[in-house]
């Protein structure tokens, strides 16, 4: 199941279509069927972002599915943006947040620094 069968379960499940999904979530409905019809891999992070909000899922959700744990290094799929776009994209966030997030995000990084040496 790739990023396009998880939202359009979602938004079945929500009883939703396309048209709600891009009013609510901001992005051109244009936009939203091109990337369902292409079914493209170069989902810009911010789409990713306002749909997962829109959706009320976590980001991990809606790229990797529910089983995202199960998924191996070589099995990442292409449209997961690669390590220095996510590193910007901690970077933009991390200075907004209130301290309180700040360090529940510091506590969730060592967490998994920890279980990768696992």
């Amino acid at each position: 199941m790739d990023i396009y069968d998880r939202i359009q379960t979602i938004l079945s499940e929500k009883s939703m279509s396309r048209k709600q999904l891009s009013r609510q979530s901001g992005i051109p409905y244009a936009t939203l069927n091109s990337m369902f019809f292409r079914k493209s891999t170069n989902i810009s992070i911010e789409h990713i972002k306002q749909l997962a909000l829109c959706l009320n899922v976590s980001l991990d959700t809606l790229i990797l599915g529910e089983d995202a744990f199960l998924i191996s290094e070589n099995q990442v799929p292409e449209y997961i943006p690669q390590d220095l776009e996510m590193q910007r994209a901690v970077n933009e966030i991390f200075p907004r947040l209130s301290i309180k997030n700040k360090t529940r995000l510091l506590s969730h990084a060592y967490e998994l620094e920890a279980s990768e040496k696992r």
